[in-house]
């Protein structure tokens, strides 16, 4: 059997994959080895072992935000090491290239994109992935990710920048912003990134306010110029997204990508299943 997991800040999607194609899956935290403590990890871990104990595991395919990096690909590796020692193979790959192989096998020249929680972009030249911006995580980068937006949120609502009918829906739908030690609660989170993505879902129920599509605009427009107008290639070479702040708002994305002469891009919500083919062919 093989494991095969898409990790994100959020959440992580495992499928257990056996041989004659049957799969099972589950869902369980996020597992960003850059933001996230040995503990948090492990604790994210625990019930994907206790469901797989006793059943043997081939290869374990961990695709991974924050993986990118040497480092900590080497932190997840040895991790899933220790949670399962009967493992032949286990390959610690970027949440990039889980997008790159969803799409095709082998997989195809062009650029590929990540917008959920957070947000990542590569150019693939049919062997490698080539990041001229490095990833600077959701304190810093993350541009056009629910991280971002969140956070975009949050501040109009407090500076009082918001729309007086959407401020009023906003606080209504989220209460803990009506907390006199809201800011206090915000540093004291454990995976603050996913908590400030939460707010983004306000976007998808009055996606058709000027404010909102201005939002969602600026943020897609701000990810486009930081992380592919820097390629020679941009103009010409296939786009491709995966992450849920993509799927939901293809269309905003789709315009923001029209607006700036870019090629129409190939959206998929999640990786997963398309992943489980890669693996079986």
């Amino acid at each position: 059997m093989q494991i095969i997991a898409d990790s994100g800040s959020t959440k992580t999607d495992w499928y257990f994959l056996a041989e004659d194609g049957r799969y099972k899956q589950m869902q369980a935290m996020g597992m960003n080895p850059v933001s996230y403590s040995q503990a948090q990890l492990e604790q994210s871990l625990a019930p994907i072992v206790l469901a797989q104990k006793g059943q043997p595991i081939s290869a374990i395919h961990f695709y991974g935000a924050g993986c990118g990096a040497h480092e900590a690909a080497n932190k997840m590796q040895l991790l899933l090491a220790q949670a399962f020692p009967q493992a032949k193979q286990i390959e610690v790959k970027s949440d990039l290239w889980a997008t790159v192989r969803a799409f095709a096998k082998p997989p195809k020249v062009g650029f590929y994109c990540i917008l959920g929680t957070g947000s990542n972009a590569c150019f693939f030249d049919g062997e490698n992935l080539k990041q001229l911006q490095p990833s600077l995580g959701y304190l810093l980068g993350d541009e056009g990710s629910a991280n971002a937006l969140g956070k975009q949120l949050i501040k109009d609502y407090f500076y009082n920048k918001m729309p007086a009918k959407l401020a009023q829906a906003f606080a209504q739908q989220f209460p803990i912003l009506q907390a006199p030690d809201f800011v206090a609660q915000l540093y004291a989170q454990q995976r603050p990134n996913a908590f400030l993505g939460q707010f983004a879902q306000f976007l998808s129920l009055y996606r058709q306010d000027n404010y909102i599509e201005n939002t969602l605009n600026s943020h897609f427009s701000d990810f486009i110029c930081q992380q592919l107008l820097i390629f020679e290639a941009a103009k010409s070479a296939p786009l491709h997204f995966t992450g849920s702040i993509a799927a939901v708002f293809q269309e905003e994305l789709q315009k923001s990508i029209a607006s700036h002469q870019l090629p129409k891009a190939k959206i998929l919500a999640h990786p997963l299943p398309q992943l489980l083919h890669y693996h079986l062919t």
